[in-house]
C-alpha cells in the first residue's frame, strides 16, 4: 500500500509539473504576434471617416468675410420626407491670411450674411408657384437648420463653425414643395446659390 500511494504521489506530482511548463509556455506565447495589425498613429477611424461630408453634387463661390475673402457653397441633396423636404449643403469659407482682424473662424451664419458678426438664412424659392420656401420652426420656436441664428440643433447656438479652408456641412428642414415642382432655388440671404433638383 505504502508503495502504491508513493507511487501515486509521483505521478500527481509529474502532472502538476506538466501543467506547470503549459502555463509558462502560454505566456511566452501572448509576446508572439497576434496575426492582427495595431492601428497606425495616422491611421483614420470609423467614426472620424463618417464625420467627413460627403463630396457635392455641385458648387458655387461668392464674396464674403471681408476683402479677399469667399464662402463656396456645395450642395448635396434635397430630400422630401412626408410634408418636409431637408436640404443638405456644406460650406468652405476662404480668407487670405486665415482671418480677419482677430477671427479665424466662422459659423455657417456668418459665411451666409458675409460678415463676422451678423446672420443670415438659406430660404428656397419656387419660381413655378411664386413661393418663398423658410426654415421651419420645431415646438418651441427653433429654427430646424444649421445657421445658427436661432437653431437649437447646433452646439451654443452658434452653427458649425470652420476654419479658412475647412468645410462643414449644413442642414435646413423647410415645408415640402408641390409635387408639380421638380426643381427650386436655393438661396443664402441674397446670394442666389443654384436651382437643384427636389428628390421625392
Amino acid at each position: 500500500m505504502r508503495r502504491i500511494m508513493i507511487a501515486a504521489g509521483l505521478v500527481l506530482s509529474g502532472a502538476l509539473l506538466a501543467s506547470g511548463c503549459q502555463l509558462v509556455g502560454g505566456g511566452d506565447n501572448e509576446n508572439k504576434p497576434s496575426g492582427k495589425a495595431a492601428p497606425s498613429a495616422g491611421a483614420t477611424s470609423p467614426a472620424a471617416s463618417a464625420a467627413v461630408p460627403a463630396p457635392a453634387k455641385k458648387s458655387t463661390t461668392y464674396q464674403a468675410l471681408g476683402p479677399g475673402g469667399t464662402v463656396t457653397v456645395g450642395f448635396q441633396g434635397l430630400q422630401v420626407r412626408g410634408q418636409l423636404a431637408v436640404l443638405s449643403l456644406t460650406w468652405t469659407p476662404k480668407v487670405p491670411g486665415g482671418s480677419i482682424g482677430n477671427i479665424d473662424h466662422w459659423n455657417v451664419s456668418q459665411m451666409i450674411s458675409g460678415q463676422p458678426a451678423s446672420g443670415g438664412n438659406v430660404t428656397l424659392v419656387d419660381g413655378r408657384n411664386l413661393k418663398r420656401y423658410v426654415i421651419v420652426q420645431d415646438s418651441h420656436g427653433h429654427l430646424l437648420g444649421s445657421n445658427g441664428d436661432n437653431g437649437d440643433l447646433t452646439i451654443n447656438n452658434t452653427g458649425p463653425d470652420a476654419k479658412s479652408g475647412q468645410t462643414v456641412p449644413g442642414t435646413y428642414t423647410y415645408a415640402a414643395p408641390p409635387p408639380n415642382v421638380t426643381s427650386i432655388d436655393v438661396y443664402a440671404d441674397d446670394h442666389l446659390l443654384f436651382n437643384v433638383p427636389v428628390t421625392r
